[in-house]
């Protein structure tokens, strides 16, 4: 499918939105900037020992200052003023902006895990500040997306949205800065203002059909005012002049390689899978109310779609959880960190008949208020 992704073309990144406070700085938590630097300063360090090459306020070429990296060939440690911080004065927030990664690279893993044992070496972790979230970047690793892409990612976007937040961790199935797509954009809303039907499926697809440009797209998608990039899945990127990603929003904060791996595969995996499928072209929909036995039954048969591909088409080594309600937090523990195939006393996982149309159902759906200087270069031009 022209420029879509493939095994062999996948360019991804992430940005972890975190707290911690910092150990042994030698600087009092008095002199906050100095104290704050020094944590930055010795995560950075801890980071390049590990031979994970490291930076901070980087400068562009022309020697202007910018939060943002001009490459993306190495990680970029920098402040994030939308991180809420608690009474704890000693803590401090970072964002950790990751390298650009590509299939078949197998070192992006490892880069996690370094990642996580230099951040835990110089940091001790607060938890559950429901301020931070974890947003993956992904998009074609050659020339981009083309228009079939992007229109099957849209269509999969809003009739899987339901989905999608079934599994997400419930503090982020309405977050303020990853709000479903269905609920901003004026077009969406515009089509479901009746609610889920046949005719408005139709009238879906045949609007989407009609979008000839990433910036029609992208209007579609989430509207065109200011802040409207605080959706779900934000496709402000792909317009012409910026990176050219597909920024998923809705991962929650997090603390271990283990999760961080995990949604970057989801991620990654939903888009593979949008595109192979095409379903905008393929597939016919019909509303399934959520909470409903085939609703869960439709969100398990769309989840292990994806835990298939991410295992055919991204790495052997990790899998998803086998199980949405493990990774969202509501299923057992052991299975949310599970790399192997399910005994054979587990279900087998469901195959979609594509002989059937997918029931599945369309969704429903500051805070660093300033702009950055060169948001075309930036993974997202805003922050959670």
């Amino acid at each position: 499918m022209g420029n879509s992704p493939s095994r062999e073309a996948v360019c991804f990144g992430i940005e972890l939105e975190l707290t911690g406070i910092p150990h042994n700085v030698g600087v009092s938590p008095s002199k906050y900037l100095d104290y704050k630097r020094a944590g930055f300063r010795n995560l950075q360090s801890r980071m390049e020992k590990l031979g994970v090459k490291t930076i901070m306020d980087p400068v562009k070429s022309n020697g202007k200052f910018t939060k943002y990296p001009e490459n993306y060939d190495q990680w970029n440690l920098q402040q994030d003023s939308s991180i809420k911080l608690g009474d704890e004065y000693a803590a401090i927030s970072i964002e950790a902006v990751s390298r650009k990664f590509f299939v078949p690279d197998k070192d992006w893993m490892r880069e996690i895990e370094s990642f996580w044992q230099a951040f835990d070496e110089v940091f001790e972790q607060e938890k559950d500040n429901e301020s931070c979230g974890s947003h993956v970047h992904v998009r074609p690793g050659g020339q981009g997306y083309d228009m079939e892409g992007l229109r099957s990612i849209a269509y999969a976007v809003v009739v899987y949205e339901k989905h999608v937040l079934e599994f997400l961790p419930e503090e982020r199935r309405n977050h303020h800065y990853c709000q479903p797509n269905t609920e901003v954009s004026p077009k969406l809303k515009r089509i479901f203002r009746r609610g889920r039907s046949k005719a408005s499926y139709d009238d879906l697809k045949d609007q989407i059909y009609d979008i000839d440009t990433p910036e029609e797209l992208c209007t579609f998608m989430q509207g065109d005012q200011d802040g409207n990039r605080r959706v779900l899945w934000n496709f402000d990127n792909v317009c012409s002049g910026r990176i050219g990603t597909v920024e998923f929003r809705g991962g929650p904060v997090l603390h271990t390689p283990d999760r961080t791996i995990h949604w970057i595969l989801f991620a990654v995996g939903f888009i593979l899978l949008a595109t192979q499928e095409d379903k905008l072209s393929t597939g016919n929909f019909s509303y399934v109310e959520p909470g409903t036995p085939l609703f869960r039954q439709r969100a398990s048969e769309l989840w292990a779609r994806i835990r298939d591909c991410t295992g055919r088409r991204i790495t052997q080594k990790w899998s998803l959880p086998y199980t949405y309600e493990a990774m969202n937090g509501h299923g057992s523990s052991s299975a949310a960190i599970s790399d192997s195939e399910p005994d054979e006393s587990e279900p087998e996982k469901s195959e979609p008949d594509e002989s059937e149309p997918d029931e599945s159902e369309p969704e429903e759906s500051e805070p660093d208020d300033s702009e950055p200087d060169d948001a075309a270069h930036s993974y997202s031009d805003e922050s959670d």
